[in-house]
């Protein structure tokens, strides 16, 4: 446990700077900026989404994924992730967990409802937060059923 006021401090900054890794991590795919998504994973980072797309690893394979298979498969997501919690297991490297939940919309415009928790290895090199491994436990991937809000209603009194 830090005592020191600047190891506290450090954890705190740390803490920061893992919070944005997350947020930059759904900004990212949410919005089709690539350049900041790939800017949260160490350049030996492990993606393992598992089904139904797949393991990556390393920049090559995780930028794949994104451009050519997820948003392709799903080119409007919104993702909110929450209950993140860190622990830090020494000065440059730190666990996380945070469960998602996104809205997904297909080519065709099926909206997906995906739940899952992302299990996150975070490590400080060179001085800079990244992430070294997300692992996905994906909890539903399932179509939802869409209520066409002009209809009129169909209720008996």
């Amino acid at each position: 446990m830090a005592t020191s006021p600047e190891a506290r401090i450090d954890i705190l900054e740390s803490r920061h700077e893992i919070d944005h890794l997350v947020s930059d991590y759904c900004h990212g795919c949410d919005k089709h900026d690539i350049a900041r998504f790939m800017s949260i994973w160490h350049d030996d980072a492990a993606w393992l989404i598992g089904p139904p797309y797949g393991n990556f690893t390393g920049h090559a394979e995780i930028r794949h994924a994104m451009e050519d298979l997820i948003w392709t498969a799903l080119p409007e997501t919104h993702h909110w992730t929450t209950n993140h919690v860190i622990t830090f297991e020494g000065p440059d490297r730190a666990k996380g967990v945070c469960d998602v939940s996104c809205d997904g919309f297909t080519p065709e415009g099926q909206m997906l409802l995906i739940a899952a928790t992302y299990w996150d290895t975070f490590e400080r090199r060179s001085g800079v937060w990244k992430i070294s491994e997300r692992k996905v436990d994906l909890f539903y991937f399932k179509p939802a059923v869409l209520v066409d809000a002009d209809a009129t209603p169909n209720v008996e009194a």
